[in-house]
């Protein structure tokens, strides 16, 4: 289970540094206490992370990847 969590804490980081906020519920929290649940979830939207911006002219002149072409997949 280790293992998982390091895992879980690695994505976590990736999406944060890409401007997603993880939320994590139990699923029994989240079948029981739904109004709770709700409730912080739309706190959540109200103050949206900001993603990490690359520097300035890292990606001048570069196409953005299109994942329907199987780019910027790694």
């Amino acid at each position: 289970m280790p293992e998982q969590a390091a895992r879980d804490q690695e994505r976590e980081l990736r999406l944060s540094q890409n401007g997603v906020r993880v939320l994590r519920f139990w699923d029994d929290q989240a079948l029981k206490e739904t109004d709770t649940v709700l409730e912080i979830v739309l706190k959540a939207l109200e103050n949206p992370p900001h993603p990490t911006l690359s520097p300035k002219g890292e990606r001048a002149g570069q196409a953005n990847p299109s994942p329907f072409k199987g780019e910027g997949q790694g």
